[in-house]
């Protein structure tokens, strides 16, 4: 059975939103570019904050 386990966050300030989400899930993104960052939790969850705008 699929089980999808990656969320996409769109958000206007990625540096803002990385500082926040650092802060609830006690650790640092695991990848880090301008306008994207991605975390990877010990649930197996890989949640991302990408900037509004960026998606073609």
């Amino acid at each position: 059975m699929f089980k999808p386990n990656s969320v996409i966050l769109y958000v206007n300030d990625v540096d803002a939103s990385t500082k926040f989400y650092q802060s609830i899930f006690g650790e640092g993104p695991v990848e880090a570019f301008p306008g994207f960052s991605v975390f990877s939790l010990k649930d197996g969850l890989i949640p991302a904050a990408l900037k509004n705008g960026n998606l073609s």
